[in-house]
């Protein structure tokens, strides 16, 4: 029995750890959002941690309006993806010297050394790929007079502590890319190099650029590297031909990662706040919307105090505003998960607000490091418990052997029974996520499964749990759990319980082990209730037993039942002997005929 109890457990764990691998393959590194046709495309970069750790890019649009679900439109390409940008509508010569059309749903991504196009008009998508004539990292792009432009920096940005260069510059003329002979600004890269962003004006494209610095909360190969801008946001701008007037230092923008875009003849600034080490640690930082002034101060519009929840274990990193149809946007992540934020229209409530519309959209990948951490601790408690359990267990059946057992020995205590949940509990949520994957849906945390009690519970954690101890209960009268713990369901009848009662238990009992249902009442119902009964115990007249102790107890209640008939046959043959006997002094009798034969 106990290498049967061992290896139910070991299968369990084995199970559940192939449940969550591959639940987590990757981590993001940036994501990035794109206008083309009319439509929004997402560039997520991320590094497989399940293979080689190889860097791979993937493109993706939303299914619908609501921007619920995702479909990949570029599907996991090897390769830096350094910046997506949307084509103009000129033809582009294919790798193989034929060009493809002239189409308005060109997207362009740059990489270290050359650029890949891909034409979204047909599916699957076309593409091409050129190499780049210079060999500096372009890291953002502009259109000015329906010319584009890239703009970068020396690739030494990224190899060295401090970096000072110029700002380069080159040209697409729809055929090939041109280096553009011009004399930049002077950057100064950080201690993990600069972050650099172009904003098409009227009368040019707006360079910004600031400092990037370490950012890490814990090992970067458990959330991936971490890094936030710091100090003067640096402006400079281009007409074309070159750069006009000398850069400008905004000085005042709060520490934090920035995306800019233009809001007519303004330019505006979305910052996810890092104000101090705190808000990557204990919280989250803010979403904070700043305006630049026509003084080259930045003012602040608006603070999203809804935004300081974070996003499991990790802080948000990236925060990017999308405009479309009128409507506003914001798209944000940590290396772990993206959520979606929308601005309610000003003509439809008064002071427009932003909102949370979706966490985890369906389709985007998923790397949950909170429920990976929550996996490995659940496995280790539960084996904690189950070897504590067990060995409560031996030592209480050898107790049993040395005396007489009493009915309230046989209940199982709330020890015991939390340890049986325990092992259950993994085995439900290890169902719940292997069903998920074979379906396809997003993964959700165990976590968010097991504290949605204020709102509508995780339906596929609901029906796998309450499918799962009922068919067990009512087949078996026990559960994996239990019969680790050598516990047993059964009814008043000391019968397994019908399909109804483990129904009705079960559906009671998922509200009952809610967290602050289970610690102001279920718990104390256990304890103090004479049969250890809890409300779906009661409502569906059952009881957790062990299994060792109730057989124990019906033996001996046999034996005890035996030993009654047993003395009530012999009374009732003593019985039936003496009534067969004359009435009278036995004795008297006795000596009469004594007597009357000596005579």
């Amino acid at each position: 029995m106990m290498f049967r109890r061992l290896a139910i457990l070991i299968g369990l764990m084995l199970l559940l750890t192939f449940a969550f691998q591959g639940c987590a393959p990757e981590y993001y590194l940036t994501i990035q959002l794109e206008k083309i046709g009319g439509k929004p495309y997402m560039l997520t970069e991320y590094i497989d941690s399940t293979s080689t750790g190889e860097t791979f890019f993937s493109v993706y649009a939303p299914k619908d309006e609501k921007w619920a679900e995702w479909q990949p439109v570029v599907t996991k390409r090897l390769g830096r993806a350094v910046h997506m940008f949307a084509m103009p509508s000129k033809p582009a010569p294919a790798s193989d010297g034929v060009p493809l059309p002239a189409t308005s749903e060109r997207l362009g991504i740059l990489h270290a050394q050359r650029v890949t196009l891909f034409d979204l008009s047909t599916n699957p998508p076309g593409h091409s790929s050129q190499t780049l004539p210079f060999e500096w990292l372009a890291e953002t792009t502009g259109t000015h007079q329906d010319t584009l432009y890239a703009f970068g920096v020396d690739a030494e940005v990224y190899q060295k502590p401090k970096y000072e260069g110029g700002l380069l510059v080159a040209r697409y003329d729809g055929q090939q890319w041109q280096e553009v002979k011009v004399k930049g600004p002077t950057l100064h890269g950080g201690e993990s190099g600069i972050w650099l962003q172009a904003v098409p004006q009227k009368d040019g494209i707006r360079l910004f650029w600031r400092e990037y610095r370490k950012d890490q909360v814990t090992l970067a190969e458990l959330e991936g590297p971490r890094v936030v801008t710091d100090g003067p946001l640096m402006m400079a701008r281009f007409d074309g031909q070159a750069f006009v007037g000398e850069p400008v230092a905004i000085s005042n923008l709060p520490r934090g990662n920035v995306t800019a875009w233009a809001d007519g003849d303004t330019v505006k600034f979305l910052v996810q706040t890092r104000h101090q080490t705190q808000d990557a640690l204990s919280h989250n930082g803010p979403m904070e919307i700043w305006k630049l002034g026509a003084d080259g101060i930045a003012q602040q519009v608006e603070s999203i105090e809804g935004s300081r929840k974070r996003g499991g274990l990790l802080a948000y990193l990236f925060a990017q505003h999308y405009s479309m149809d009128g409507q506003e946007f914001i798209v944000r992540s940590n290396p772990q998960i993206v959520e979606i934020w929308r601005k309610a229209s000003a003509g439809t409530e008064p002071g427009a607000t932003w909102s949370r519309v979706m966490v985890k959209p369906a389709g985007l990948p998923t790397y949950d490091l909170e429920s990976m951490l929550l996996a490995g601790l659940g496995m280790a408690l539960t084996a904690i418990i189950f070897g504590v359990g067990l060995a409560f267990h031996r030592r209480r059946a050898a107790l049993l052997l040395v005396r007489k057992i009493r009915s309230q020995d046989i209940y199982a205590s709330l020890g015991v029974r939390v340890g049986a949940y325990a092992v259950d509990l993994m085995a439900i949520l290890t169902a719940t996520c292997l069903i998920s994957r074979l379906r396809g849906t997003p993964f959700v945390s165990p976590f968010e499964m097991l504290t949605e009690f204020l709102g509508t519970p995780h339906w596929p954690f609901f029906f796998t749990y309450l499918g799962y101890l009922t068919v067990t209960e009512w087949l078996t009268g026990t559960t994996a759990g239990k019969f680790l713990m050598g516990l047993c369901v059964v009814a008043d009848n000391g019968e397994r319980p019908t399909l109804w009662a483990a129904v009705v238990r079960n559906f009671v009992g998922f509200f009952e082990r809610l967290p602050p249902v289970c610690m102001f009442v279920t718990m104390w119902m256990i304890i103090f209730s004479p049969r250890r009964q809890r409300i779906g115990d009661i409502v569906s007249r059952s009881f957790v037993v062990h299994k060792g102790a109730l057989q124990v107890l019906k033996d001996q209640r046999a034996r005890e039942q035996a030993e009654r008939k047993l003395a009530q046959t012999d009374g009732e043959v003593a019985e039936v002997s003496a009534s067969l006997l004359p009435p009278g002094d036995m004795g008297g009798w006795g000596g009469k005929d004594r007597d009357r034969n000596e005579k």
